[in-house]
């Protein structure tokens, strides 16, 4: 089971990230490993650069303020709201650091 290069790729062949205002996340690689060929999946590996903003507990209270401004006016609208709710919780697991870093 050799790798095929005109294979579409599929959903276990990405690594799928999003940022958002609190976490930046680039992407700095992101390297198939077509040597690995137990499966039909086809292992992919990636180096990000994660920058996670701190909040103090000013800011923290102004943000929790500002996101309940946003869905206060959902009780006079004509339309039910939509709520859709993620983890708040991610398990990295072990995590290692392939070279220097520097906390701010």
């Amino acid at each position: 089971m050799g790798y095929d290069a005109k294979r579409k790729p599929a959903w276990t062949d990405r690594i799928l990230h999003m940022s958002n205002p609190l976490i930046q996340v680039k992407q700095l690689s992101y390297v198939s490993h077509p040597e690995i060929t137990l499966s039909d999946h086809r292992p992919v590996s990636g180096e990000f650069d994660i920058q996670i903003d701190n909040l103090d507990n000013e800011h923290y209270g102004n943000a929790v303020s500002d996101l309940f401004q946003e869905v206060a006016g959902f009780e006079e609208s004509e339309t039910p709201p939509r709520l859709k709710l993620e983890a708040t919780t991610i398990s990295l697991g072990k995590v290692s650091i392939c070279g220097a870093f520097a906390v701010h």
